[in-house]
């Protein structure tokens, strides 16, 4: 779950790189939430900048990652 912003940056050039992420790996369900008009969502992880990630598995939060992201598309794929 991509949480962002329209005025930031870094955030739309991620929108592009997980849209191919999509793309290429179709077993992995990429979600993208705009940090103030829901609110409520980014209250409930903590979340208070943007980009910021939250990786889930079997319905749990199995990570996060906030500000710097190193991960390339390849480590992302399941």
């Amino acid at each position: 779950m991509h949480f962002g912003a329209a005025w930031c940056e870094p955030c739309a050039f991620l929108d592009t790189v997980l849209k191919q992420l999509a793309a290429d790996a179709p077993a992995v369900a990429v979600l993208r939430v705009e940090a103030e008009k829901a609110a409520d969502i980014s209250e409930a992880y903590n979340v208070s900048f943007v980009p910021y990630f939250l990786f889930f598995r079997d319905g749990k939060v199995g990570g996060k990652q906030g500000r710097t992201v190193c991960a390339s598309m390849q480590a992302l794929r399941c």
